[in-house]
């Protein structure tokens, strides 16, 4: 257990920067270097709900395993080669953290296995809070949309911070079928509905847990409002281009702009 190498988490991922006015308004989001909106936001400053929203979805049992939970590997085993049913998944956050951060081919026993044991190898050398904080930064939102950062300010145009219970719900359930629950283009109505219905389902295993939640209901039943990317912010391009310039490392830059004077 103490040769087991220690891995690269986040080291050599490329970020977004975030450019805002004065008084905290989006000026620009600008693309990571391989053209994803990967926006890093450290745990403590995401909203609470999307995080254990988060655990309540993948992997309930974060805590309590060492990076694979055995009895999930069973059932999917016996469901997948004995009981001939549809394949059902049995990774675990840290194993889809391993799995998007060392480009793994999941779909075969090799590379489920290979799976495995990098999971166990993030285990031995990071702590909880800083493998979920990689999986909430790394995973997919939607076409090039990564990490919940990102996801908050072109879904919902505020931080990660600032997300409600509605809204951390709907963003919860996107990256188990991106596919079919992201909102965008024409086809908004029909991926908000299979959406909505998917964050309703979650929201009955919310209230379990907190059950004066459930007052919060009648905001579920509301339409979802939600901002296509093609509505991100692009304002004083030339002076973000300068700002960008003189700050590579920043991953949010607060400027002196004054948007409404400058007439943006």
């Amino acid at each position: 257990w103490g040769l087991i190498p220690k891995p690269d988490l986040l080291d050599g991922v490329s970020f977004s920067q975030a450019v805002y006015d004065r008084q905290q308004h989006l000026l620009r989001l600008t693309l990571a270097n391989d053209q994803s909106y990967r926006l890093y936001v450290p745990l403590h400053e995401m909203a609470p709900s999307v995080v254990e929203a988060t655990l309540l979805q993948e992997d309930q049992y974060f805590y309590y395993h060492l990076g694979v939970n055995p009895f999930a590997v069973l059932r999917a085993a016996w469901q997948t080669y004995a009981g001939g049913e549809r394949r059902f998944g049995a990774s675990t956050i840290t194993m889809q953290v391993a799995r998007v951060r060392y480009r793994i081919d999941s779909r075969s026993l090799s590379g489920k296995l290979q799976q495995m044991l990098r999971a166990i190898q993030l285990e031995r050398h990071y702590s909880k809070d800083e493998i979920l904080q990689a999986y909430l930064n790394l995973v997919s939102y939607g076409g090039n949309i990564d990490g919940v950062g990102a996801a908050s300010l072109i879904y919902y145009n505020k931080s990660a911070a600032q997300l409600n219970l509605a809204e951390s719900l709907a963003l919860t359930v996107i990256p188990q079928s991106p596919a079919r629950r992201t909102p965008r283009g024409a086809s908004q109505v029909q991926d908000l509905t299979v959406l909505n219905t998917a964050r309703s389902r979650l929201f009955e295993k919310w209230v379990e847990q907190h059950p004066a939640d459930r007052q919060q209901q009648l905001a579920l039943t509301l339409p979802m409002t939600t901002q296509l990317r093609s509505a991100l912010a692009f304002r004083a391009p030339h002076f973000v281009d300068m700002v960008v310039a003189d700050h590579p490392a920043e991953k949010k830059i607060v400027t002196t702009l004054d948007s409404p004077l400058q007439g943006l």
